[in-house]
C-alpha cells in the first residue's frame, strides 16, 4: 500500500485530464492520494488508486478540488 500527500504550494501543477504541466493561474495546494496492489492470480495484477487535489485560480479567487479513481489490471502470457 501507498500512501502520497503533498504538503504547500506548487506552481507547476499537473492537468490530470489533459496530461499536460502548466503554470499558468493556477496553484496546486496539495494533494493526498492511496494505492494498493494486488496478484489476482500468477500471471495478474490489480491494482487501485484513489486522491484528491487541490487547486487555486488567483485570476478568479476560486478554490477547486480533482478527485481520481483509477483502476489498473495487468496480465502476462
Amino acid at each position: 500500500m501507498d500512501v502520497g500527500a503533498l504538503l504547500g504550494q506548487r506552481i507547476y501543477a499537473v492537468d490530470g485530464d489533459a496530461a499536460a504541466v502548466y503554470n499558468i493561474a493556477d496553484v496546486q495546494q496539495g494533494s493526498i492520494s492511496l494505492a494498493s496492489q494486488w496478484r489476482i492470480s500468477e500471471s495478474a495484477d490489480l491494482m487501485l488508486a484513489a486522491g484528491n487535489e487541490r487547486f487555486r485560480n488567483k485570476l478568479i479567487s476560486e478554490t477547486y478540488d480533482s478527485r481520481y479513481i483509477y483502476l489498473d489490471v495487468k496480465g502476462a502470457w
